[in-house]
């Protein structure tokens, strides 16, 4: 109707009142015209069809819609174009809906088209900038950068060029993981300069992923450049129900459909990728005539043949090498630190023995603080601890395992294996010690299998040792590339498993062993395959080792397995019902032998993890009672008269409520729990939930699986 929204158009268009309109498009017997003037009186080309939108035409369209990454525009007959955000004519980093709205009308010029896709990019900048080829960065080129300011939603950049331009990093090209670009954002300041940025698209869009910058060389540019079957790197641009769209360098683009993107057909795209992830794609095919290309985002065809993703995690050199994320974080943290506050990392240097004093005992380990570095603390967790007891106070000697710069804190461990290899080298020469640690590196090979058990599990990596080679220290990641937000597998301290050496220490791993685990490099299981190997993998009756995840009242969490999670009910403890606290002895993170009592219940299918019943019972693991009598006894078998032991689980006005065993309940009246007149006052603070009460049955009802208690004592 105009080009602003009328808030009475009855004044303006009243019946019989002759107008001039343009038609917009006919569909069936409707025809939709639009009164706006800047379309009335436009004397530009008009496009109709998708063959009309030739490179350099100039024309008004209408926006559509607006998004982060551009604005969608109509043209008449229904044909509609994209134009990129870095094609809106706005300054980096600012944000497009607070400068266009939905229904205004654009002069826009044709970039590109694809007639045979129904495709048409388009620029809202008219007359593009003339640059000298001197002084114009190239797309593919590695060039230097400061930055000039921080923005809601990009990294605005002065490039290091002959002429002065400023680029723009959106938060997810900061880093190749998205929890490192967060973190990176966080911190960046104007001023700081950036080694190496990769420009990505015109009007100078840049990357920081290591990734990228690594594979500068090999990223096409045009459908010329590609080779069906390789596998080349590249980022998620958008994500839709039916697929992935990933592109390269400029605005050339490829498209995973679902089934191509996931090794796991039941998986939804939007729940396996993220917007700006990195990914390795493998070309199927390559279209020249439709400029189509077709990709595949699968893990089994797109896997990491080196160490590139696992440096850009464990690298940690300090100074002028900030290609690697990690350094980039370390710099910006400790940029305003002192030298002397830079170095506290090289007194705690991998596989050494250090000696500190014991801060404070948690529950999830013990916490360790140094005379020489007020700042740092270390950690031992439980598995790490080798069963002592620190007190606090107390001096220990432990040996490095890990180091982290940016908390910082130090991973450390007292088991005799890694101790003992140090006792021995230091009786060496200094000289000796270097010779056999180089030695025992020596012994490893790149691409190298080798047996490896789980020392520490972080949040995107592991600690690992390698018992056959004097328990040489690695690092290995539990994602790659394209599962960065696939669900991964759950890794127990103290696990036996297999990794490949990627790369052996030196001064561009900051001295570590990298490794890749081999359930990661191998193909990812399909669905099918997941199914048939849980239910071949564990039966009832089946003895796990299982890790502690939480404590509740009532039950033990727990997780086993390849994402298997389970619980240990309160009556699952000892083998009799007499402990007042059976979980006293227990804490989060501590690994233990459990035996499976019962799948995982079909009731609770809607639910995010299954929970199996499991039981640490000492009769059952040792097998002096078999599963299948303790599953018969599970039958309500329990009469009148009988003594029977429980906890409480609720607490009513008059009635107190037991868990007697996972399948039985019982009840207990006010008036049975004591004879007492001051003891039946105190009622409900006498029974809390959890406490262990023994009575003798009164009823029972065997449908119902419920007894009523009496003649009570409690614990």
């Amino acid at each position: 109707m105009s080009e602003f929204d009328i808030v009475k158009p009855r004044k303006k268009f009243k019946v019989g009142a002759e107008l001039m309109f343009r038609v917009l498009g006919c569909k069936s017997k409707r025809i939709t015209v639009t009164h706006k003037k800047s379309l009335l009186k436009s004397k530009l080309a008009i496009i109709i069809s998708y063959t009309d939108a030739t490179d350099g035409l100039i024309t008004h369209g209408w926006i559509t819609k607006i998004e982060k990454h551009g604005c969608f525009i109509r043209f008449y007959n229904g044909v509609q174009g994209f134009a990129p955000s870095s094609e809106l004519g706005l300054e980096p980093g600012c944000d497009a809906s607070l400068m266009y709205h939905v229904g205004q009308v654009v002069k826009c010029r044709v970039t590109g088209s694809v007639p045979a896709l129904r495709q048409i990019n388009l620029s809202f900048i008219i007359k593009p900038m003339r640059i000298s080829e001197d002084d114009m960065v190239k797309l593919g080129s590695v060039i230097r950068g400061t930055v000039d300011r921080v923005t809601p939603h990009a990294i605005i950049v002065n490039v290091t060029a002959k002429c002065c331009l400023k680029g723009s990093i959106s938060t997810e090209h900061l880093a190749d993981h998205q929890g490192h670009a967060a973190l990176m954002k966080a911190m960046l300041k104007p001023g700081y300069e950036f080694d190496q940025l990769l420009v990505l698209g015109n009007n100078v869009i840049l990357s920081a992923k290591y990734s990228l910058i690594n594979s500068a060389q090999q990223l096409p540019l045009d459908l010329t450049q590609i080779r069906p079957n390789s596998v080349v790197h590249g980022y998620i641009c958008n994500i839709i129900e039916t697929g992935c769209l990933v592109r390269f360098l400029g605005r050339l683009t490829g498209f995973s459909p679902r089934h191509k993107a996931m090794d796991d057909q039941r998986a939804v795209p939007s729940e396996s990728f993220y917007i700006g992830q990195s990914v390795r794609s493998n070309i199927l095919n390559v279209n020249s005539e439709t400029g189509r290309i077709t990709l595949s985002l699968k893990q089994s065809r797109c896997l990491s043949t080196d160490a590139f993703l696992y440096k850009n995690i464990f690298f940690w050199k300090r100074r002028y090498t900030l290609t690697l994320i990690l350094t980039q974080i370390a710099k910006l943290q400790l940029s305003d630190s002192k030298d002397s506050e830079l170095k506290w990392a090289e007194g705690f240097n991998i596989g050494t023995v250090v000696e500190g004093k014991v801060h404070d005992a948690k529950d999830f380990g013990v916490v360790i603080s140094f005379e020489k570095y007020n700042d740092v603390f270390g950690f031992i967790t439980h598995y790490q601890s080798n069963g002592t007891k620190a007190e606090r106070g107390s001096m220990v000697q432990a040996v490095v395992l890990d180091v982290a710069k940016t908390e910082p804190l130090v991973d450390l461990s007292l088991k005799a294996e890694f101790l003992d290899r140090q006792k021995e080298e230091s009786s060496n020469s200094q000289t000796g010690k270097k010779k056999r640690r180089r030695e025992a590196f020596k012994l490893l090979q790149p691409l190298q299998t080798v047996n490896a058990i789980v020392e520490i599990v972080k949040e995107n990596y592991l600690v690992l040792s390698l018992p056959e080679y004097n328990y040489a220290i690695g690092y290995a990641s539990v994602s790659d590339y394209n599962t960065q937000k696939v669900p991964q597998k759950q890794f127990l301290h103290g696990q036996n498993i297999t990794a490949i050496v990627m790369a052996l220490p030196s001064p561009s791993t900051s001295g570590r062993l990298l490794l890749v685990l081999k359930s990661v490099s191998e193909a990812t299981e399909t669905s099918c395959s997941k199914r048939a190997k849980k239910k071949s993998s564990y039966n009832v009756g089946s003895l796990v080792q299982a890790e502690i995840t939480d404590i509740k009242q009532l039950e033990l969490r727990l997780k086993f397995g390849i994402g298997f999670h389970g619980r240990v009910h309160i009556t699952e403890v000892s083998d009799e019902n007499i402990s007042e606290n059976p979980f006293s002895n227990y804490r989060i993170g501590q690994t233990l032998s459990a035996k499976i009592m019962a799948k995982a219940n079909k009731s609770e299918n809607n639910s995010k993890h299954h929970q199996w019943e499991l039981s640490i019972k000492p009769e059952l693991l040792t097998g002096s009672i078999e599963v299948e009598n303790k599953l018969a006894d599970a039958e309500f078998r329990i009469s009148t008269r009988q003594r029977a032991t429980g906890y409480v689980y609720k607490v009513e006005n008059e009635w107190i409520w037991l868990t007697i065993s996972r399948h039985i309940k019982g009840q207990l009246f006010i008036l049975d729990t004591s004879c007492e007149p001051n003891e039946l006052q105190e009622f409900r603070k006498r029974f809390e939930v959890g406490k262990a009460v023994s009575g003798y049955v009164l009823s029972a009802n065997k449908e119902k699986k419920a007894t009523a208690h009496g003649a009570t004592s409690v614990f």
